[in-house]
C-alpha cells in the first residue's frame, strides 16, 4: 500500500510535522531531519495448536531506527503536506473529549520547501520503500547536500553503487541514485553516484547537465528485505469463492 501521511496535531509525540506507519515500519518527517522506525519480529519456537496447525508458541520484537540528518539544512524549512487523500483519521482515546483529535488529514506526499538554498525534498513511497526526491532549481548548488545517516552498524557502496546499510544481521539497500532533467517535456538521465564524506555522511556526485534547468536526484530506499526471517504467518480459515477469490 502506499504511505499515507499524516499531520501531527499532537497525536504523536516529537517535533515531527507528518509521519506514516506502514505495516512494521513508521516513517516520521521534521524540517531538517527524518526517522525511519522499522520492527522485525521474529518465531523463537514452533508448536502445535488445535484447530490452528503449526503456530509461533514465542515472538520476539526489534525495532532499528535509521535516521536520516541534513547536514547544514535549514531547521526553519516549511514542511506541508501535498495531493491530499479523501480519508481522514480521528484518535478518540481516553474519556476526556479535549484530548481528541479528530479530523486529521492525510497526504500521498510531503514536500519540505527551501532545505537547502534552491533545493525542496519531496517524500512519497510505500509500505516496503521511500522515495525522497531533491529538486534543484537552476543554478542552485548541488553540492551543499549532505545526509548524515544515524543508527546503522555500517554504511558502505557496493560495487553497483548502491548504498548498503547494515542494521544488525539484516541490510537494507538504497540503489544507485536516479537523476534527470525534464526537457521539452521528455526525461533525460543525467549520471549520478553516492560518495561517503565520512562513514555516515553521503553526498551525490553528479555528472554534467544543464545548470539553466531544474535537476531531479530521486533515491529509491527498499527496506522491504529487512523484514525477512523466521518470523511466521498463519491463516487459520481459508476459503475460496466463485471468482476464485481467496478469503
Amino acid at each position: 500500500l502506499p504511505l499515507c501521511f499524516e499531520a501531527n496535531r499532537a497525536q504523536r509525540d516529537g517535533d515531527f510535522a507528518f509521519f506514516a506507519r506502514g505495516r512494521a515500519c513508521t516513517f516520521s518527517i521534521a524540517p531538517g531531519e527524518a526517522v525511519l522506525s522499522l520492527t522485525k519480529t521474529d518465531a523463537s519456537a514452533v508448536g502445535e495448536h488445535p484447530g490452528r496447525g503449526r503456530v509461533p508458541s514465542t515472538q520476539t520484537s526489534t525495532t532499528r531506527e535509521l535516521r536520516f540528518q541534513f547536514a547544514g539544512a535549514n531547521s526553519s524549512a516549511t514542511v506541508s503536506g501535498v495531493d491530499q487523500l479523501p480519508g481522514k483519521v480521528n484518535y478518540l482515546l481516553g474519556n476526556d473529549p479535549s484530548n481528541w483529535r479528530t479530523g486529521v488529514p492525510l497526504f500521498s506526499r510531503v514536500r519540505v520547501t527551501q532545505l537547502y538554498p534552491g533545493v525542496d525534498l519531496v517524500y512519497y513511497g510505500n509500505e516496503s520503500r521511500l522515495e525522497y526526491d531533491f529538486v534543484v532549481a537552476p543554478r542552485a548548488d548541488v553540492g551543499q547536500i549532505a545526509i548524515h545517516f544515524a543508527g546503522a552498524d555500517r554504511i558502505h557502496v557496493n560495487e553497483r553503487g548502491d548504498l548498503v546499510f547494515t542494521l544488525g544481521c539484516q541490510e537494507i539497500c538504497q540503489p544507485k541514485p536516479i537523476v534527470y532533467q525534464t526537457i521539452a517535456g521528455v526525461r533525460q538521465p543525467v549520471a549520478g553516484s553516492y560518495v561517503l564524506d565520512d562513514p555516515q555522511t553521503v553526498r551525490f556526485q553528479i555528472g554534467t547537465y544543464d545548470r539553466q534547468l531544474p535537476l531531479v536526484i530521486d533515491p529509491i530506499l527498499s527496506y522491504a528485505t529487512y523484514f525477512g526471517g523466521t518470523g511466521i504467518d498463519a491463516a487459520w480459515g481459508v476459503d475460496v469463492d466463485a471468482s476464485g477469490n481467496i478469503y
